[in-house]
């Protein structure tokens, strides 16, 4: 561990133990240190839940922004990985276009809405370079083309004290919000709000 690092640590204990809330305060050091966070707007969500759905088709995803073909395809690839290594799910993904065994199937469909890939640098010194991803996701029954939900996905990550984060970082909490509604939970916010 570097002297910066250690530093860095001993200043946030520091704050905790002088706080005299020891508990919140290291949570409030460590999400300004590591601030990996994300966010969900639902904008369409239908009473009918993912629960009956074996299969998830995951198309390809757009965007008007200019070479970000490859972000995209990360952020599909991280989806996929994520829906298939959740044991709880009990779903299986697919890339659109491939053949799906079993029906009913949901599709996945995906748009770009605005990212920055910040600076590592910056994020590593906590001086901001704040990296983000928003997505637009929308979902159908792909048998009647029934839009199930819609929503607002975005993954943040701020300064990070340890090598400043990365873009990868921000895709796994991005997706976060696709498995929620997968498991039903985005329904259980809707009704607790």
């Amino acid at each position: 561990m570097n002297s910066r690092k250690i530093l860095l640590l001993c200043a946030a204990l520091f704050l905790a133990l002088a706080s005299g809330c020891a508990a919140v305060a290291t949570r409030k050091a460590k999400d300004a240190l590591f601030g990996s966070s994300g966010t969900v707007r639902i904008l369409t969500l239908k009473d009918k839940t993912a629960a009956e759905y074996p299969c998830v088709m995951v198309e390809r995803f757009t965007t008007d922004f200019v070479d970000a073909d490859e972000t995209l395809g990360k952020i599909r690839t991280d989806l996929i990985q994520q829906i298939n290594k959740n044991e709880d799910l009990n779903k299986k993904a697919f890339m659109a276009g491939t053949a799906v065994p079993g029906s009913p199937a949901l599709r996945i469909e995906g748009e770009l809405l605005d990212y920055d890939e910040g600076s590592k640098i910056k994020r590593a010194a906590t001086l901001g370079g704040d990296a983000y991803i928003i997505m637009r996701y929308t979902i159908k029954d792909a048998r009647t083309g029934e839009t199930l939900a819609v929503f607002n996905s975005g993954g943040f990550i701020a300064g990070d004290i340890d090598l400043g984060g990365t873009m990868d970082d921000v895709m796994s909490i991005l997706n976060q919000n696709v498995i929620r509604y997968l498991k039903g939970e985005l329904h259980k916010t809707m009704r607790e709000d």
